[in-house]
């Protein structure tokens, strides 16, 4: 099948002899491959790398969304322990004022 290859590419009657010829189909064809793989692997980086830059903010967003829930939980946690203390404080000044009353004092 090469063969017949080579007789269409180069008949006998050439002034190129075969073998060079045969030589610079296949420097032609091995250029042609590699340049072919270095672009879709470039391509596939160059995707990549926007993928990954999606990635990052899409991250980054999440991780900004999670500080502002935390400094929210945080606020309310202290709001809760300021309000929780401040009504064990009624509640000891109230049972003061009961005990003086049942006291006398």
């Amino acid at each position: 099948m090469i063969r017949r290859w080579m007789d269409a590419l180069a008949p006998h009657d050439m002034l190129i002899p075969r073998r060079l010829l045969a030589l610079v189909y296949l420097v032609a064809v091995m250029t042609l491959t590699s340049a072919t793989v270095i672009g879709f692997l470039g391509g596939y980086m160059i995707d990549t790398g926007h993928h990954a830059e999606e990635r990052a903010v899409a991250l980054s967003e999440y991780t900004r969304q999670l500080d502002i829930k935390d400094a929210r939980i945080n606020a309310l946690t202290w709001q809760i322990i300021r309000g929780a203390g401040g009504h064990d404080q009624a509640r000891h000044a109230h049972r003061r004022d009961d005990q003086r009353r049942f006291t006398g004092a």
